[in-house]
């Protein structure tokens, strides 16, 4: 076999004999690693390189000649077999994490293999971030502590930066000493806890791309060598691949995720829109069909379900679908959103104003089994603009009919039209006939259509309604007539009265009568009414509210239903009232000083007590009955009143 010899010429041999000792040792390795196993073959060659190198004749039958051979035989030998486990385990390595897909035990995966392949203590994986500007941590295998998890390196800094910078590996035998990398303070204070020693590391590349770097180190002194770093940077080569195609399969895994996503809310969104069309149209039927709020209503429910209310803007109910008729009081939700003119949401429950420009028609009130959806909300919307449209229409086929207030009132005083109908009649302008209300007559230097108008709008606030009534004329001037809901006329009177002084900025007369129910007698409320007025206008030139009781016996001389009991207890009430929970005697000594003229002192002789006690009675009295109470119109109610109490004993007994 011929060997082509590096040192068969004398040229190679100069130097000195050291020199040419280790080129003949380096030539007698390199040549039985390409020789093989054969030792005649070894022998041979062995022989020639030690006769080119020498002057001296080589024996082969020298004594320890064959000893020494085959121990280099074996030496050389051994690295081969220890460099090929090494790369056997590098192609395990390389099949177990080109075959893995989850990206953190890729990583995890990485930095095993790695610290087992270099034998090292611990091994690090950084990763740069996409903007270059840091890299973080993405496994480590053998460290003792986890401080640098959450740590981000700037680029340039400490070893990785370095390395992931340059793009050059890096070797380091003493890391704390070492000046080829701008040292980390939180990265060397990590190293300092861990004991590192010694250091080596190289990029991770895939083509031009640098996406970190791989770093083993140990805890003693160790100098790496070159066959570990290649061997290190065969590893990082195969797996910056594996890293970035599990990016890849990441981001695309993302991205089919992302569509997946786009297509549902495409669907959704396109049997949304189906629905929105449909209900579109069902509710548009419903208003060019003739119909009305309550077969909109029924329509709404069908679509979205739940139960579903409208009330109109004094909270009264107009048509309903579930068990929203049995709301005692307006939730504050329906409030909000008259307030606002705005959709209100809380919870399942939805409030929506039905508006016409600026103007609230009324309130649609939706509640749903649980919390509704964008789209629902949308379609609640829409009904409220058609419900708007709905009660337009009503409103001006009622005009149109002849459902004006004026008409009313004068057909509700005249008797002439049947109860049934009034009431409905009521209905349609929104008031109830078949609860208590009071009738009254508003009077003011107003004209009396801007009266009307202001006396409805005020009477609306209580759920009633007001016009002009031409059944009974002063002049060439109507009657305006207020039907307010209630008990109390006198109460009513004065919040009409009060609303329409601020409204007009003018003082009006008030004057109540009642309650009616029904239709039923409320032309003789309504004359009650009219004397009451006549009576306030004569007495007080007008500017007052109340009833016919307020004005005392005057108003029991001229009411067509006098009242003396309530005469009685309304003037003597106070003092009665004071009697029985003080156990005084008032009322004996104000009917005393009205014999008497109003004389403390002989009122104090008529009772048989100190005249210092009657004027201090005087002074309680003055508290209960007022400033006025010896004026003599007071003298002379309170002496009728006492009269009529004596003739009827059981008069005060509710008040006593």
């Amino acid at each position: 076999m011929k060997h082509e010899l590096r040192l068969a010429s004398s040229e190679n041999l100069a130097g000195g004999t050291a020199t040419n000792i280790l080129r003949v040792a380096s030539e007698l390795v390199r040549v039985v690693s390409r020789t093989g196993s054969d030792l005649r073959e070894v022998e041979r060659t062995v022989i020639e390189i030690l006769s080119a190198t020498s002057e001296l004749p080589v024996n082969a039958e020298e004594p320890g000649f064959h000893p020494a051979l085959l121990a280099l035989v074996r030496e050389v030998a051994g690295q081969h077999e220890a460099r090929d486990d090494r790369y056997r385990a590098l192609l395990d390595t390389v099949a177990d994490i080109t075959s893995e897909d989850d990206p953190d035990r890729l990583l995890g995966g990485i930095a095993d293999r790695a610290r087992r392949l270099l034998r090292a203590d611990v091994v690090y994986l950084w990763l740069a971030e996409r903007d270059g500007e840091y890299a973080h941590l993405g496994a480590t295998s053998g460290g003792m502590t986890s401080e640098l998890l959450d740590l981000r390196v700037p680029a340039g800094m400490a070893m990785t930066g370095r390395i992931i910078e340059s793009g050059m590996p890096l070797i380091v035998t003493r890391y704390f000493g070492d000046p080829n990398f701008v040292h980390f303070p939180d990265v060397d204070r990590v190293m300092e806890r861990e004991k590192i020693v010694a250091t080596v590391g190289v990029p991770l590349v895939n083509g031009s791309k640098r996406l970190g770097a791989l770093i083993a180190a140990n805890r003693d002194e160790r100098a790496y060598t070159p066959a570990d770093l290649d061997l290190l940077h065969s590893l990082a080569g195969h797996a910056a691949i594996s890293i970035e195609r599990s990016r890849l399969a990441e981001e695309t895994k993302t991205a089919l995720r992302s569509l997946e996503d786009a297509n549902r809310e495409l669907a959704r969104s396109n049997a949304e829109s189906e629905r929105a069309t449909t209900a579109h149209f069902t509710l548009s039927q419903v208003a060019l069909a003739g119909g009305n709020i309550d077969n909109l209503v029924q329509e709404v429910v069908k679509i979205v379900g739940g139960e579903l209310a409208v009330f109109d803007p004094d909270d009264r109910l107009l048509a309903d679908v579930g068990d929203l008729s049995g709301t005692a009081q307006p939730p504050e939700l329906i409030r909000q959103a008259a307030l606002a003119r705005t959709t209100q949401t809380s919870g399942s429950l939805v409030a929506i104003p039905i508006l016409a420009a600026a103007r609230l028609l009324g309130i649609l009130y939706y509640q749903g089994d649980e919390t509704p959806a964008k789209p629902d909300i949308q379609i609640l919307e829409r009904a409220a603009v058609v419900a708007a449209l709905l009660l337009l229409l009503a409103e001006a086929e009622a005009g149109a009919a002849g459902f004006r207030r004026d008409d009313f009132i004068d057909d509700l005083l005249s008797g002439d039209e049947a109860p049934s109908r009034l009431i409905h009649r009521a209905a349609q302008l929104r008031m109830e006939l078949r609860q208590p209300y009071t009738v009254h007559v508003v009077r003011a230097p107003l004209q009396q259509r801007r009266l009307a108008y202001l006396a409805d709008e005020a009477a609306k606030i209580r759920g009633g309604l007001a016009g002009q009534s031409h059944i009974l004329q002063r002049g060439n001037k109507s009657s305006v007539v207020a039907l307010i809901p209630g008990n109390d006329p006198r109460s009513n009177s004065a919040e009409l009265s009060s609303a329409i002084a601020r409204a007009g900025r003018v003082t009006p007369s008030v004057a109540g009568a009642g309650p009616a129910r029904a239709v039923a007698g409320v032309r003789e409320l309504f004359d009650e009414a009219v004397t009451c007025s006549d009576a306030m206008e004569r007495i007080q030139g007008g500017a007052m509210s109340g009833t016919l009781e307020d004005l005392g016996f005057v108003g029991l001389v001229l009411s067509n239903r006098p009242n003396v009991d309530r005469f009685v207890r309304t003037t003597l009430a106070p003092v009665a009232r004071y009697d029985a929970a003080h156990h005084t005697e008032l009322l004996s000594t104000l009917e005393a000083l009205l014999a008497t003229d109003g004389s403390p002192t002989a009122a104090s002789e008529v009772l048989h007590v100190h005249v210092s006690t009657v004027k201090q009675r005087m002074q309680r009295l003055k508290d209960l009955l007022g400033d006025d109470w010896r004026t003599v119109d007071r003298t002379s109610e309170l002496r009728l009143a006492l009269k009529l109490h004596r003739l009827n004993q059981n008069t005060l007994e509710a008040d006593a």
